[in-house]
């Protein structure tokens, strides 16, 4: 007989399986949000519903997982008539794991009494296509909610007094990172700063040393040579709420370009990080970044998101919808060899065009003498976590330094692996 821990773990293997299974069939098609366990106040003992759906952020559907037929029952008793009487959503679906079937019914009537099974299946791909007619029709209905302009073209907008891209919408647009490991170059001094101090600095995207970063997709979208100068102080300002960490995949760890380039002219640090994916949310996001060819050289803009952005963007003369954070993972095709990943944090998403304060600080670049806004984030909040540590070619007294960060890392709590770089051919002459 199963014990409860084994069946509470047997019901989140399969809730994952289907929510995952969800996730891959409308990560293609704009406008869908998959959540689990979404709870709501009044529902049964306090609950969560297992998965929903929403499409334009309205609940299409409710998926509730069950291992038996009491638990089916148990459903369709309880849960059922609560999400009909409150109209929460137009479908309901119970998987009846026990039989590998899907139970959907309709909500689209008056009485409890009247709802019978809309249909019985075990094929899966029936259920999301049942979904997707559900969505098409509620699409034509419109909602009070959400402007109907603002869902024309593909794009999915919160209500107009935000003026703001669904930040759900935003992650199913942009390509996920499915890596297990990521590298970031810096220098020995930033790594020792981030582990005495147990924070994480992520900078504000004005005093990058690429002086159109941000302002690269949004140029692209817009002619900047056309636009008011309110406008352009406007698009420029709105960048002091975007904070970002760059990254590389794992084929650059310990990569000599990237080391003369990004690692203190290999005398630097190149860290190695796994990605805690459950603090991935609210306003972190970490996608690869997109490399395209922007409007120089005559080059034809074939990127599907961005042309339907813009062709809403030419809506408005001014006060143009913040495309963020979107349009941040966009580069120049010349950067392609970086392979970026980018982590950024959308401070903005505290409230409609501001930043919290407290979180925001200030600092003057030394590359570029920019006033540029970073913000902390406590090491045990950031979604990353350090894995090895990997001295440049060119660092001095290795033993050392090794030793050295070995008792600072435990003292601090940390595990990570400290090793020196395999590229061991490379030699600055002015390293002396």
């Amino acid at each position: 007989m199963k014990s409860l821990k084994d069946f509470i773990e047997e019901d989140n293997k399969i809730i994952n399986s289907i929510y995952n299974n969800l996730s891959e069939v409308f990560k293609e098609l704009i406008g869908f949000e998959i959540e689990k366990e979404v709870r709501w106040g009044l529902t049964t003992s306090g609950r969560s519903f297992d998965i929903v759906v929403r499409y334009d952020r309205r609940i299409v559907a409710i998926f509730e997982i069950k291992q038996s037929k009491r638990g089916v029952d148990f459903a369709k008793k309880s849960i059922l008539p609560y999400v009909m009487s409150n109209s929460i959503a137009r479908l309901f679906i119970i998987f009846n794991a026990q039989v590998n079937e899907y139970y959907i019914y309709s909500l689209n009537r008056q009485n409890i009494s009247d709802i019978k099974t809309l249909e019985r299946t075990q094929s899966f791909s029936c259920v999301t296509e049942r979904i997707q007619k559900i969505a098409d029709s509620s699409s034509k209905v419109g909602s009070n909610n959400i402007n109907k302009q603002h869902t024309e073209d593909g794009i999915s907008f919160y209500d107009s007094s935000k003026n703001e891209l669904a930040p759900g919408w935003c992650r199913n647009q942009l390509k996920p990172f499915l890596g297990d490991r990521l590298c970031r170059y810096s220098s020995l001094d930033s790594l020792f700063y981030m582990l005495n101090s147990q924070t994480v600095w992520m900078n504000g995207l004005p005093g990058m040393n690429d002086k159109n970063e941000g302002l690269f997709a949004w140029n692209i979208i817009n002619n900047p040579d056309s636009m008011p100068t309110e406008e352009m102080i406007r698009r420029k300002q709105l960048t002091n709420n975007i904070f970002i960490v760059s990254l590389s995949d794992k084929s650059k760890i310990d990569d000599l370009n990237q080391w003369r380039l990004y690692g203190d002219d290999t005398k630097g640090v190149c860290c190695v990080y796994s990605v805690l994916s459950d603090k991935i949310k609210d306003r972190f996001f970490l996608h690869p970044v997109k490399y395209i060819w922007g409007n120089e050289n005559n080059h034809r803009l074939r990127d599907k998101l961005l042309l339907n952005i813009k062709k809403y963007a030419k809506r408005f003369d001014k006060n143009c919808p913040d495309f963020s954070p979107v349009i941040y993972f966009y580069k120049p095709k010349d950067y392609e060899y970086e392979k970026e990943v980018r982590l950024l944090f959308d401070n903005k998403k505290t409230s409609v065009y501001s930043t919290s304060e407290e979180e925001r600080k200030w600092q003057l670049t030394k590359s570029n003498n920019i006033p540029n806004p970073y913000i902390v984030i406590q090491l045990d909040q950031f979604p990353l976590k350090l894995e090895e540590i990997i001295l440049g070619p060119n660092m001095s007294d290795v033993d050392t330094i090794i030793a050295q960060l070995e008792t600072l890392l435990k003292q601090k709590n940390m595990t990570a692996t400290i090793r020196t770089s395999d590229r061991t051919s490379y030699r600055n002459p002015t390293n002396k």
